[in-house]
């Protein structure tokens, strides 16, 4: 049986999604393999979700201090030759196409009772349709992160004769990754569906068993020739992404309605409302715009002519999209609402903007250090940006002397509390603005107490950058403070 995850309607197992609401069926979880071993390699912890055509459980390998997600197909599909066939094709698109941006696979083995199954790559975070349920539309510098690594992946599996078919937010996930440039890493999924058009080049058996007769896809993020069962190609999968990068940017789907029947015609007919003018995307200027809406065209050859030309043009635009964003979201005089601020230190630094810039930011993050250049510069503020703690210490060191800090908490060689402890050190006094969502267990007590130190999220702290150095009585260039 399958359920719909929104009306909770059931349906036999044939069935693909809902015929009230277009949502992606759901199988019922089978939770009593947990604690099952697969050839005496993998144990089964717990159960993950649904992803593609089996489910996914938490895997422990018997041997190695390594964690798996474990797929396995679903019980009613282990006895059908068509689906075995496509789940094993399923694991061979995607050790051909294999990329950082997309899902590793470890091992393709097969159970004497679970029969076919395959250990890949245990992932820690959410995936892109999550992210967005919670917090809404994506700030500039997640947005591009994002779309980067999903255009990548893409562009290296269209080469290899794959496409997917099934891109959606819920296939891309957003895996923890420290050295990232904004804490995450995207690893494409589920290759369930995908159709292999290059078998020789790719290395793969000339086999197709997604039933051609069938509309096989998502419905919400689905092309025009896929809702009309017509042939695709990888432009398909460029379409599919413009609807999620659509969502990405407006916390909404370009079309919406009561049944799948009528959306897949609203993706056939319709067109997509632009962005510019959208109330929750207010800083997408027109050429982004451009972009998003060709990647949306209803014919196929209308759209962008690859994955590696949509992420060229993405990198082109990436100064006028920071721009874009810190003008919408710069906020002159706004209330910063931190009571700190009223508690200003009573001295300066010692010879401060002697030898440097006003402010110095330290981030391991490009794209934070460019937004935070734009805002700061914007608002008349000079500064100076650095990639790594252990250089900004080295600049302390020395007779740089900025009348105020932004330092990142984590970056991979020396973390913002080294280099405030050492900052202190070398006779730094002036104020600091950490940038951090963790607090107890790493902060030490005497860090959140210190009235030259604000805690602060960086992506909600960005447009009022200025007003926390104000409060301080760090005064932008242009009045006389250098």
């Amino acid at each position: 049986m399958k359920t719909c995850p929104r009306c909770k309607l059931q349906y036999e197992s044939d069935a693909e999604f809902c015929r009230d609401d277009g949502a992606q069926l759901l199988h019922d979880i089978d939770d009593t393999l947990v604690g099952t071993v697969l050839d005496a390699r993998y144990r089964i912890e717990s159960v993950i979700g649904e992803g593609g055509c089996g489910t996914v459980y938490l895997g422990q390998h018997t041997r190695l201090p390594r964690k798996v997600a474990l797929k396995i197909l679903n019980e009613g599909d282990r006895a059908r030759p068509e689906e075995v066939a496509r789940f094993r094709q399923e694991v061979a698109a995607i050790v051909t196409a294999a990329h950082p941006n997309i899902v590793g696979i470890y091992e393709l083995g097969e159970h004497a009772e679970l029969g076919v199954y395959v250990a890949m790559e245990y992932l820690e975070g959410l995936d892109l349709r999550d992210r967005l349920d919670l917090e809404g539309p994506l700030d500039v510098h997640e947005f591009l992160a994002i779309s980067g690594d999903l255009m990548r992946a893409l562009d290296v599996a269209h080469r290899k004769g794959i496409v997917h078919r099934d891109i959606k937010a819920s296939n891309i996930f957003l895996a923890r990754d420290s050295e990232g440039p904004v804490g995450f890493t995207v690893r494409l999924l589920n290759f369930g569906i995908a159709k292999v058009f290059a078998p020789e080049a790719a290395r793969l058996p000339a086999l197709d068993v997604t039933k051609e007769t069938f509309v096989v896809g998502t419905p919400m993020t689905m092309s025009p020739e896929q809702a009309r069962g017509l042939d695709v190609d990888a432009r398909t999968d460029l379409y599919s992404a413009g609807v999620v990068i659509y969502e990405m940017l407006s916390g909404e789907l370009p079309f919406d309605a009561d049944n799948s029947g009528e959306l897949m015609l609203k993706h056939c007919n319709d067109p997509p409302p632009p962005l510019v003018g959208h109330p929750r995307s207010a800083w997408v200027p027109p050429e982004l715009d451009e972009l998003v809406l060709s990647l949306l065209a209803k014919l196929p050859q209308d759209r962008p002519l690859s994955a590696r030309h949509v992420d060229e043009e993405l990198r082109s635009l990436r100064p006028l999209l920071l721009d874009a964003w810190v003008g919408a979201h710069y906020r002159p005089g706004a209330d910063t609402g931190n009571d700190r601020l009223r508690r200003r230190p009573t001295t300066r630094p010692e010879g401060a903007g002697v030898g440097s810039e006003q402010v110095l930011v330290v981030d391991d993050e490009p794209a934070i250090l460019d937004l935070v250049r734009l805002v700061l510069e914007r608002a008349g503020y000079s500064c100076a940006t650095v990639g790594r703690g252990r250089e900004a210490a080295s600049m302390l060191s020395g007779d740089v002397r900025p009348e105020a800090l932004i330092v990142d908490l984590m970056m991979p060689d020396m973390d913002g509390i080294q280099l405030i402890d050492h900052a202190r050190e070398v006779g730094y006094a002036g104020p600091i603005l950490l940038f951090t969502t963790v607090r107890s267990e790493v902060l030490r007590a005497d860090l959140e107490a210190d009235e030259t130190v604000i805690l602060c999220d960086k992506t909600q702290t960005l447009p009022q950058l200025a007003e926390l150095l104000q409060g301080f009585g760090v005064l932008p260039a242009q009045d006389g403070t250098n």
